[in-house]
């Protein structure tokens, strides 16, 4: 249309933006969505605990038990415990199990849907994941 000087090229340019903003653009977030891109969040513990299975040793994490206490009373209790070690169960890059003892002196084993759904849900609680729970 230019070319026929019906429209006017550089007018349009002064008044239209040809390109975006510099930069990605984001996606407007609804009011009601949750971020949860954390360090623990369980979509990222399972991708990496699979990619390196040791890096969980050490970590504190809590899980609901049922305890016996005074009286033969039974309470649900959040018993804090500590992953000590992991074993492969198939294979060179299968399925990986990790042990963790509880400080009730039960101990228990995990897959990775289970542990990484355990360490969120500590870290959601407040607990010091990563740091020392236990005084050997």
């Amino acid at each position: 249309m230019s070319l026929m000087k019906e429209y006017d090229l550089k007018t349009a340019v002064l008044h239209l933006p040809t390109r975006k903003k510099s930069g990605g653009q984001r996606k407007v977030r609804n009011a009601l969505q949750e971020d949860d891109t954390g360090y623990f969040a369980v979509s990222k513990l399972e991708k990496d605990l699979v990619k390196k299975p040791s890096m969980p040793i050490g970590w504190n994490i809590t899980m609901p038990m049922e305890c016996t206490g005074e009286g033969g009373a039974i309470t649900r209790r959040n018993v804090p415990g500590q992953i000590e070690d992991w074993i492969d169960c198939e294979g060179p890059r299968g399925v990986f199990k990790w042990t963790v003892r509880f400080r009730n002196g039960q101990e228990m084993q995990f897959e990775v849907d289970q542990l990484a759904a355990l360490i969120n849900a500590a870290d959601r609680d407040g607990l010091n994941v990563t740091g020392k729970l236990f005084h050997d």
